[in-house]
């Protein structure tokens, strides 16, 4: 490396660190409130879990022609045929020695990716969690960027990787490798596909082109095979996107649903009073201009939470549930105010009419008929009931 490199690299390094100083300080205090929660502030990981995320690139192109899947969106991941990236870097490394040049980028990319995979596939020490500051990473969420390492390896093996370097020049032993370890990869990802996607037919397509990416990726010196690979993975990229809701149906769903017309219609005459509960659904009206309390709380709004409870929220058994970044479900009740925690990142709330009254919500929206609740202090008002959706207004 010479200095004009180390002096490209240097700047290049500093300008993300000031990018991250930037976004540090603009965000802050908002760091500071979710270090202090219960959850995810008090975590800590050791790693293991994210072999599903890791390897759902086998099967992921299926996931928007799929009607049944609970949650796409934690098994996917990126395209990035892990671990075969590294497999070639570290097989380039062994035999082409003299080309330094790529040391700079490849061994430290390699030595984060090894680091990465150990977390994600199996569970580490406490040691480890504190010397590499992975100690709040679920393994699930690290396969993204470890996805997206694979990713930029390939980019570099294909722009700087030339016909006279080294890596598998035999096409027979290319093609066996290629063959093992595509039959060892499609059995991991049949193992970790939790969402049932891979049936028989989908299986054989999978590890038919999961063959012939591994096989391209071990033979990246030849040119004819760089394009190849670029010409499989574009498609399967577009395949894997293009039928994405919001890509082929647009956002149409959050804007001209009646019962959003409806939120976003009494928000713009009523914005004095914008303050809602919602049963169902709270960000979906969020995104209609309601200021819904029970949304997603990224940290917990104390002042809230004492008005709803009372002298109980002070006690350790219920600051436990509620300090935490939270889903929270709603449910109307005759009974004392409490909360309950359904998951690390969910609470469910029992609120009465008094609770209601007091944090001063004046709309409800949800699917229970909530004319039974009414009393001399509370009137619940319905304003909307259109296919199973209701909204009350709150007369006090």
């Amino acid at each position: 490396m010479n200095l004009k490199d180390a002096l490209i690299i240097l700047l290049v390094i500093l300008a993300i660190a000031g990018i991250g100083l930037r976004y540090y300080m603009l965000s802050k205090d908002v760091l500071k409130a979710v270090s202090s929660t219960d959850y995810p502030g008090e975590r800590f990981e050791l790693g293991g879990g994210g072999k599903t995320s890791l390897f759902s690139y086998v099967y992921s192109m299926f996931f928007p022609y799929e009607r049944n899947l609970s949650n796409p969106c934690e098994a996917s991941g990126m395209l990035s045929i892990f671990p075969i990236p590294m497999l070639v870097a570290i097989i380039f490394l062994i035999r082409n020695k003299d080309r330094k040049e790529h040391f700079a980028f490849l061994i430290p990319a390699l030595i984060i990716s090894t680091v990465f995979s150990i977390w994600c596939i199996m569970p580490t020490s406490r040691l480890l969690a504190k010397l590499t500051l992975l100690y709040m990473v679920p393994g699930a969420r690290l396969a993204v960027p470890l996805g997206f390492l694979q990713i930029l390896l390939i980019i570099y093996m294909m722009g700087n990787i030339k016909e006279n370097h080294k890596v598998i020049e035999n096409k027979t032993i290319a093609k066996t490798v290629a063959v093992i370890l595509s039959i060892i990869l499609l059995s991991i990802a049949i193992k970790t596909d939790v969402e049932h996607v891979m049936g028989n037919l989908k299986s054989y397509i999978c590890g038919l082109i999961l063959l012939v990416e591994i096989y391209l990726l071990l033979t990246i010196n030849k040119e004819k095979n760089k394009n190849m690979l670029i010409a499989l993975l574009i498609p399967i990229a577009l395949i894997t996107g293009i039928a994405v809701n919001p890509i082929q149906k647009g956002i149409s769903v959050l804007t001209e649903k009646p019962v959003a017309k409806k939120v976003q219609e009494i928000v713009k005459n009523d914005p004095e009073n914008n303050m809602w509960l919602a049963e169902s659904l709270p960000n979906y009206f969020l995104a209609s201009g309601a200021k819904v309390i029970n949304s997603v709380n990224t940290y917990p709004n104390f002042e809230l939470y004492e008005k709803i409870l009372g002298e109980k929220a002070k006690d350790e058994e219920y600051r436990k549930i509620y300090n935490r970044y939270a889903h929270i479900y709603l449910q109307i009740t005759e009974e004392e105010n409490t909360i309950e925690l359904v998951q690390a990142d969910a609470i469910i709330l029992k609120i009465n009419v008094e609770g209601i009254k007091n944090i001063g919500v004046k709309y409800i929206v949800g699917t229970t008929e909530l004319d039974k609740f009414s009393n001399n202090e509370v009137d619940f008002e319905k304003i909307y009931d259109e296919e199973g959706m209701l909204i009350y207004k709150v007369n006090y």
